[in-house]
């Protein structure tokens, strides 16, 4: 799959230890509005209880990639200390 030949070719480059890729899906909500879901593609070197929770959450959920989907810019956290600061839950 083209996915998961980007996410070793991706991280191989940038000597990462893990990568993912992810999509924009839409889904119908329960009111007839649309639902925006960050579903995951491919992925290497994470925990498989790690990709099976991420597989699909919606777009709102309170992570850096999320975050950074939604927003359109970068998202940096320095240490531990600032992500649970930033995404406490």
């Amino acid at each position: 799959e083209v996915a998961q030949v980007v996410v070793e070719a991706s991280a191989r480059v940038l000597g990462a230890d893990a990568a993912g890729v992810v999509r924009v899906v839409y889904e119908p909500g329960a009111d007839g509005s649309t639902v925006p879901m960050v579903e995951l593609l491919a992925q290497r070197g994470y925990p498989i209880s790690t990709t099976t929770a991420f597989a699909r959450l919606p777009l709102t959920f309170p992570t850096p990639m999320h975050e950074a989907l939604r927003t359109g810019e970068d998202v940096w956290i320095p240490n531990i200390a600032a992500m649970a600061a930033r995404y406490p839950d």
